[in-house]
């Protein structure tokens, strides 16, 4: 059904995305070493934590509309505003967060830091 699989959907994708903010942002937030401050984690990671908690929320609707079509047709709908402007946001900035993270990774400070 298909709410099944928009669950199960959801709930992969958080935890991609809860493996990036666990393995990457939190690690470099605690790393004062790790030269990435708040600008740079910004400019690296975008919006990805505030997607990360609007699709933790989404998954959890997800669950109350069980395998109700429609229930999850209105959800994904009633969002739609939300998920554009995050992802407007995340899309655009996409290509300088890939050049900022080759200059770090070419930076020879920022190499173990990244691994």
């Amino acid at each position: 059904s298909s709410g099944i699989n928009a669950e199960y959907g959801e709930k992969t994708y958080v935890k991609a995305l809860t493996d990036v903010i666990d393995g990457y942002i939190k690690r470099l937030r605690k790393d004062p070493s790790s030269g990435f401050d708040e600008i740079t984690m910004k400019q690296v990671f975008v919006n990805i934590e505030q997607i990360c908690m609007f699709h933790s929320s989404l998954y959890q609707q997800l669950l109350n509309c069980s395998s109700d079509h429609k229930l999850v047709a209105n959800l994904f709908i009633h969002n739609i505003d939300k998920l554009a402007t995050m992802y407007i946001e995340f899309c655009s900035a996409f290509p300088f967060s890939l050049e900022k993270l080759e200059y770090l990774h070419s930076n020879d400070p920022f190499k173990s830091t990244l691994r």
